[in-house]
């Protein structure tokens, strides 16, 4: 009996002590998550992670610790759903690692130093390097230059180079002694792989590749291969393996957190219901969207963009020509673009009227389709958005009408027109118009519709005409 009092004692030691090492445990993956991200951002340009910059990265990580392990898990509001929020996020992961494995660089674990070394080389040979650069690894393992990449040039006077090399008129490094050597320096981990091109004049050389204990030979002849291109450090099947995990758990560890800090500042309730079911129905039809634009490789996920058919057409030079209403002599009434001149205000009412397309004057012409595929993705969410605020009013206190709404903004006829944009506004004014005439006709309160129906002359939008016609005939009824 004494036993059994004592492990129920003990019993909610045990617990707390399991519910803070599960805080921790949390807060570690979500920093360590957050800074990989950080990580491959720094290196995207160039794959070096200087010392700076893994300083930078300490220091970020260690913030974001103590701001998830004080800030988000010091409360006593409980998570629901936790293993289903993490099965879900880590099958997502998986699927976007499985399918993007061609976009995701793998690590290059560069623990030494690569050295280039000279040797076997013949009197009055001169070997030189007159190029190098920064490559990406193909999607499969190979041993062939060609297959890798060009990310960016790789400056030769950056290079660790002893005094037997020296530079020429062109910035080329050439040397005529064995034991030559180039060294490049080894930052732990690298996103890109060193590339040079190698040449020999009068005779035969090797070059001797050495880096993480391993050794390669090249062989260099003026009589049968007088060029060459050497490859540096390189990814095996092991650093590959553990390079699409971390990117799997970094992502996961995204998803988990963003799931987590919404139910926290759920269960605050600083911002009330209403307005989370609004966010939501703004946000589901953009992310089921972006889901299907990965999966389609389409901008931001990939080349494609929504400049097809029409859109590329025709509504491509018009939107263009909104642009250079503020960067040229152009204006909305009367333009000379055409071929003797003529009027814009209609094309400008039935094409450009919407206030959102003015974004596209922000950015630079060169960057129109995704701009372009932006903004269409931000109607289907304003599309939504409006749908929300209808159903909240028949089905109020509850988050069931976000299916309705989401289904209405990924409705068929906007999903067709995609590339006719302008079509996509009449469905985001149509609940708004509905909702006004159902005021006019119950509670004679005729402003919403009007303000709704003040869009329609700058989209030439007949359904809301139509509404405004049947509100009429109800009240005159």
């Amino acid at each position: 009996m004494i036993l059994n009092k004592n492990s129920n004692k003990n019993a909610p030691d045990q617990a707390k002590k399991r519910l803070i090492s599960t805080k921790w445990l949390f807060s570690l993956w979500f920093s360590l998550a957050i800074s990989f991200c950080s990580f491959i951002y720094l290196t995207r340009k160039d794959g070096i992670f200087s010392r700076r910059e893994q300083l930078l990265l300490l220091v970020v990580c260690f913030g974001f610790l103590v701001f998830f392990r004080i800030g988000l898990f010091n409360h006593h509001h409980p998570v629901y759903r936790q293993k289903e929020i993490i099965l879900f996020s880590i099958l997502i992961s998986s699927y976007y690692v499985i399918r993007f494995a061609s976009s995701l660089h793998p690590f290059l674990y560069a623990g030494t130093n690569l050295e280039i070394t000279v040797s076997n080389l013949q009197s009055q040979s001169t070997i030189e390097l007159d190029w190098a650069y920064w490559a990406t690894e193909p999607q499969h393992m190979s041993a062939d230059a060609n297959d890798y990449q060009h990310s960016q040039d790789m400056r030769l006077d950056q290079l660790k180079t002893d005094v037997s090399w020296s530079f020429t008129d062109n910035r080329t490094l050439i040397t005529q002694s064995n034991q030559a050597k180039i060294q490049v320096p080894g930052d732990v981990v690298r996103l890109f792989v060193p590339v040079f091109h190698f040449k020999i004049k009068n005779g035969n050389g090797t070059l001797s590749i050495r880096y993480n204990g391993s050794n390669k030979d090249f062989n260099l002849s003026s009589d049968h291969r007088e060029s060459l291109f050497v490859l540096g450090y390189t990814s095996s099947n092991l650093s590959r393996f553990v390079s699409y995990s971390l990117f799997l758990l970094a992502f996961a560890g995204i998803f988990v957190c963003i799931a987590f800090f919404t139910q926290f500042f759920y269960a605050l309730k600083v911002i009330p219901k209403e307005w989370w079911s609004a966010f939501a129905s703004f946000a589901l039809p953009i992310s089921i969207l972006l889901g299907i634009c990965a999966i389609q490789k389409i901008y931001p996920f990939g080349e494609k963009t929504f400049f097809v058919v029409d859109m590329n057409q025709m509504y491509s030079d018009m939107l263009a020509y909104l642009k250079t209403i503020f960067s040229e002599q152009n204006n909305l009434v009367y333009t000379f673009s055409k071929n003797l001149g003529g009027d814009m205000l209609t094309p400008f009412a039935f094409y450009l009227g919407n206030p959102l397309n003015f974004i596209i004057c922000l950015f630079p012409a060169a960057d129109l389709p995704k701009v372009v595929s932006f903004l269409v993705l931000f109607q289907y969410g304003i599309c939504g958005f409006t749908a929300q605020i209808y159903f909240q009013k028949k089905i109020p206190n509850s988050y069931s009408s976000l299916i309705f709404s989401t289904t209405y903004a990924l409705m068929a006829y906007n999903l067709v027109n995609a590339e006719n944009m302008h079509f996509i506004t009449g469905a985001v004014w149509l609940p708004l118009t509905a909702l006004g005439i159902e005021q006019i006709v119950e509670r004679n309160r005729p402003f919403l519709l009007g303000c709704a129906s003040t869009h329609g002359p700058l989209q030439n939008n007949d359904s809301l005409y139509d509404g405004v016609r049947v509100a009429w005939r109800k009240s005159r009824d």
